[in-house]
């Protein structure tokens, strides 16, 4: 099942590890498998910040994309999980302040 474009846009932020991020700044990854708990829509904003599982911190660098198309079939995905294509909107982005503030908060 697709969900087509709509008037609505949400955005989420969004964790993602290193490995992931690097491959979506560079263009090589273009979609996200996510668990369907926020109700994603076409035209969704998604803010994926790179995220060090190791120290359990948010490294500073982050991406915006939107969500272009959206697969969401049980009979390829388990159930609650979509596919999520997603298009660059900005470039990457490294905001020091805000993400000590932010560590400080989830801490």
């Amino acid at each position: 099942m697709v969900k087509q474009l709509n008037n609505r846009e949400t955005t989420h932020k969004l964790k993602i590890l290193p490995k992931h991020f690097r491959d979506v700044v560079s263009g090589n990854k273009k979609f996200e498998v996510r668990y369907n708990d926020r109700d994603y829509h076409v035209n969704d904003i998604l803010i994926l910040q790179e995220w060090n599982d190791e120290k359990s911190l948010f490294t500073g660098n982050f991406i915006r994309v939107c969500v272009t198309h959206i697969l969401d079939d049980e009979k390829y995905l388990q159930k609650g999980y979509v596919i999520l294509s997603i298009a660059r909107v900005l470039n990457l982005t490294r905001d020091k302040a805000t993400v000590a503030k932010e560590n400080e908060r989830d801490q």
